[in-house]
């Protein structure tokens, strides 16, 4: 992972930094599907593909109902 330090304006300390990661690429919802689908995995593109469209169907009517989503790879209010 490559990454820049960058100054820290939060503390006083004049040394301080923050570490922020570079992109090293975008990754898709096609690319996405296609890496859970890959062989070997047992997992096909058509039922990766459901669930990504489930997913987003139940994260949207749960956002709309006021609730706060809180995973390991979101969180959304």
């Amino acid at each position: 992972m490559e990454y820049s330090l960058n100054k820290n304006y939060l503390t006083p300390t004049p040394d301080d930094c923050v570490a922020r990661p570079s992109s090293i690429g975008i990754m898709g919802k096609e690319d996405l599907i296609r890496k859970i689908s890959q062989e070997g995995t047992g997992i096909t593109s058509y039922e990766t593909e459901s669930l990504f469209k489930r997913l987003e169907t139940v994260v949207i009517d749960c956002l709309k109902k006021g609730y706060a989503i809180n995973t390991p790879l979101l969180n959304m209010t």
